[in-house]
């Protein structure tokens, strides 16, 4: 995979091979954590996102709009920055993470809430032209599934022989995981998406391995990453607990290699000082907050 000209230096984030937790799974596994937190903005997804925006360089005059998942959309407006163009970022109220405006913020995007159902938000934003297009950023780009089989590769290479790779999902990875699990078919890699029991957001997609966690099992999931030393969310404590579920059942064979992606998490204390726009989903709220007549 060539080098994207926008390159922060996403991409070959460590391996870490656990110790206290192997210990505490009483079982023989390789377990390994894949730190997607030391990416630019803290994910997976920022390996495609460099060539994707990379790719519209050309396309985009005074800056871009964005709307949509909200870690690419993240990732996006970290690049775009890093060509040159302001970009903004609109969400729709009630979907957006507080986590996803820092990281915004910190790389000079501008993120604004809108209220307003998502086909008038996109409708709106498709009228704006003035040097702004508008994209609805979506894992289905060839550069993220290119960005998603580099990150098998850095894998295996670190790895010797086969591995598992275990991901937490929640019901805004849905899109994302149903593009690795692919990546993961082709490179012959067992993914194994690991949800809370009771959820139904996966039940319409295309996930085939899933792993069911209870929310007592995921609690104690996370004082074992805490004792291992990984900074971890919720995705993070499904993972490990989904392993956990497994050794207790005899399921795995003895020196099995499994992976879990960490991801980074921003506490909300450093989101206090971040004040976010807030408009009205019509087309004069959007050109009033982008300075357009």
């Amino acid at each position: 995979m060539r080098v994207s000209q926008l390159s922060l230096g996403e991409g070959n984030t460590p391996l870490i091979k656990s110790i206290k937790a192997e210990l505490y799974l009483n079982q023989k596994l390789n377990l390994f954590f894949k730190m997607e937190s030391a990416n630019p903005t803290g994910t997976i997804s920022d390996r495609g996102c460099a060539e994707f925006i990379e790719s519209l360089k050309g396309s985009f005059v005074e800056g871009l709009t964005v709307y949509g998942d909200e870690e690419l959309s993240v990732s996006a407006g970290v690049y775009s920055a890093r060509a040159g163009r302001p970009v903004y970022l609109f969400f729709r109220e009630g979907s957006w993470d507080e986590a996803c405006y820092y990281k915004i913020k910190k790389h000079d995007g501008i993120p604004v809430v809108v209220e307003g159902e998502h086909s008038e938000i996109k409708s709106i934003l498709e009228e704006i032209e003035e040097g702004y297009p508008f994209i609805e950023i979506k894992y289905g780009s060839k550069f993220f599934y290119k960005g998603f089989l580099k990150f098998i590769d850095e894998i295996r290479e670190e790895i010797n022989g086969e591995f598992k790779l275990f991901i937490g999902c929640s019901d805004k990875d849905i899109e994302k995981i149903e593009l690795l699990q692919e990546v993961c078919i082709q490179e012959k890699v067992e993914l194994l998406a690991c949800v809370e029991t009771g959820s139904s957001y996966y039940k319409n997609s295309s996930i085939k391995n899933i792993v069911e966690i209870e929310k007592y099992e995921s609690g104690e999931a996370g004082n074992v990453l805490k004792m291992e030393g990984i900074e971890y969310g919720k995705n993070e404590m499904l993972a490990f607990a989904a392993v956990q579920k497994r050794a207790e059942s005899e399921e795995f064979f003895t020196e099995e290699n499994i992976v879990i992606p960490v991801s980074r998490e921003i506490s909300s204390k450093q989101n206090e000082s971040y004040i976010i726009e807030k408009i009205p989903g019509t087309l004069e709220g959007f050109k009033r907050v982008m300075g357009l007549k």
